[in-house]
């Protein structure tokens, strides 16, 4: 059987021909696993970037990040008092924590992964996540099919159900996702789309995307939803709760360079999650990530640490406040 743990060591050159033999043939057996596979890679790249952030000489091994695979609470601890080197180990042990955790990168931006397809396909009942070749992340909802071609000179997707996108700003090359109803434009932000049955519904989540149907064009702005019904023109309403209109999504977050102030208002608003933010400049750093079947508490918890904060957890495990490290 493939673990985690087989992954780090040969990701640290600690494999024998053998395991090398095996765990390439369980990459090349599923694309859930390979993908599996690149978001370990990701996150052992991502402990030299963290260590560098946070000055640490020495950054973990993979069994250092093995065996600090803390509880939330005991993670909190190790953030706030353990040495900048655990500190490292305990975030990336939380990032891998639960097997629905597919990427959670903060404030950083790695590979330069241009170009790719992709095809993700959902029954009754499941839910799909995955990253583009671009950097966007999208999960889709069940019963649900998403097929998307990035190219250095377009990006473009095709949505027969529902999907949330989470999409990288790139002026160059607007983000186009084509359905029966409509098409969406977007040139970078987050927004829930749903299209069945000759009818669409797209949900803006953070900035502001255009559609186009019936021969009408219009822009949907954060905090606003488009309906199309019949072939007819799309209309364009204010709604008082977003996070209310993609509850479908259950623990699935992703973030697009969202300003810290905006996730902690949104972990509140989902999930009644108590965050204060201390420092204003911390507050205005940007968080890029995303992941699936974590806490709020995990979540903020790795934020924390990739932006080189400490976290001060009150008895209750409700109120976390965030100041910078001098």
């Amino acid at each position: 059987m493939i673990t985690d743990e087989l992954i780090l060591r040969s990701l640290q050159g600690e494999t024998s021909a053998e395991e090398e033999r095996e765990l390439l043939l369980w990459r090349r057996e599923r694309p859930e696993d390979e993908q599996r596979y690149e978001q370990i890679a990701r996150l052992w790249e991502m402990r030299g970037l963290l260590g560098g952030s946070l000055g640490v000489e020495r950054v973990p091994t993979a069994a250092e990040i093995l065996r600090h695979r803390p509880r939330v609470g005991e993670a909190a601890r190790i953030l706030r008092f353990a040495s900048p080197s655990l500190r490292v180990a305990a975030a990336l042990a939380v990032l891998l924590g639960g097997a629905g955790v597919v990427r959670h990168l903060v404030g950083l931006r790695a590979g330069n992964e241009a170009t790719g397809s992709v095809e993700l396909v959902t029954g009754p009942g499941e839910m799909r996540s995955a990253r583009l070749a671009d950097g966007s992340v999208v999960h889709l909802a069940p019963d649900s099919r998403l097929t998307a071609q990035i190219t250095p000179a377009s990006r473009r997707a095709w949505l027969s159900g529902r999907a949330y996108f989470a999409v990288v700003h790139d002026p160059e090359r607007p983000f186009k996702v084509a359905t029966s109803a409509g098409e969406v434009v977007d040139h970078g932000t987050r927004f829930d789309l749903e299209a069945r049955s000759g009818e669409l519904q797209v949900v803006v989540v953070d900035g502001e995307v255009g559609l186009a149907s019936g021969g009408e064009s219009v822009r949907v702005r954060a905090g606003q939803v488009s309906r199309v019904r019949d072939g007819g023109q799309p209309e364009v309403v204010d709604v008082d709760d977003v996070y209310g209109q993609v509850d479908w999504m259950g623990t699935f977050v992703a973030f697009e360079a969202t300003p810290l102030r905006e996730v902690v208002q949104e972990l509140k608003q989902r999930y009644g999650f108590r965050v204060q933010v201390a420092d204003s400049v911390l507050a205005a750093q940007t968080v890029t990530s995303w992941s699936t079947n974590q806490s709020p508490r995990e979540i903020v918890t790795a934020i924390c640490l990739a932006l080189n904060a400490s976290c001060t957890v009150t008895d209750t495990l409700t109120t976390i406040d965030y100041h910078l490290l001098h």
